[in-house]
C-alpha cells in the first residue's frame, strides 16, 4: 500500500535550498516564506517562496524573492529548480538533486 508522503517542513525545506551548490556557493537563504502542497495526484510536489541575499550583498541590501519547487522521490524530499528577479529580470537556476544525481 502506497501512502501519501509527509508535508515539507519549514525547516527541512530551509535546509534543503542552503545545502544545494547551485545555490549556497553565491547566496544565503534568509527565510522560507510559504510553502504550497499539492494534493491528489500531484501529493509529491511542493511549491514555495523563500528570500536569500547574495554572500557579497551590503547587509542592508534588499532581499530577493524566489519560487520553489520539490519533489518527493523514493522517501526523500529534494530541491527542483528555482527562479528568482521576476518578473523584470527573471533568473532560473538548475538543481541537479534527487535519487538520479550522478556523484
Amino acid at each position: 500500500m502506497l501512502r501519501d508522503p509527509p508535508d515539507l517542513s519549514f525547516s527541512d525545506a530551509g535546509e534543503i535550498i542552503s545545502r544545494a551548490p547551485e545555490f549556497n556557493h553565491y547566496a544565503r537563504l534568509i527565510k522560507v516564506e510559504r510553502l504550497v502542497y499539492e494534493k491528489d495526484s500531484g501529493d509529491s510536489v511542493t511549491f514555495g517562496k523563500f528570500t536569500f541575499q547574495y554572500l557579497n550583498a551590503p547587509v542592508d541590501a534588499t532581499l530577493i524573492e524566489a519560487s520553489v519547487d520539490f519533489r518527493y522521490h523514493e522517501g526523500r524530499w529534494y530541491l527542483n529548480p528555482f527562479d528568482y528577479g521576476c518578473p523584470r529580470d527573471c533568473r532560473h537556476a538548475y538543481v541537479y538533486d534527487g535519487p538520479d544525481k550522478r556523484k
